[in-house]
């Protein structure tokens, strides 16, 4: 499955793209989620990754790998 999301904001793309990773990583956290943005980053829920970041390019494409419940353990 793939989303993709567009939004027009009077702001420099840099400047949205930072913003929304800022207001997601503040929004997970507040599930008990940890989000970690990066070429690297990844999301974790306790001591299991859920997520990882498959392309960064920042400030236009982020692509993430989600793992559903049966594959946590692997």
């Amino acid at each position: 499955m793939t989303v993709a999301v567009s939004i027009d904001l009077d702001l420099s793309q840099t400047e949205a793209f930072g913003q929304i990773m800022a207001r997601l990583k503040e929004s997970l956290e507040t599930k008990g989620i940890e989000f970690v943005p990066g070429a690297d980053g990844w999301v974790k829920e306790g001591d299991t990754v859920v997520g990882k970041f498959v392309r960064w390019q920042a400030p236009t494409i982020v692509e993430m790998e989600w793992r559903t419940a049966a594959s946590w353990g692997s």
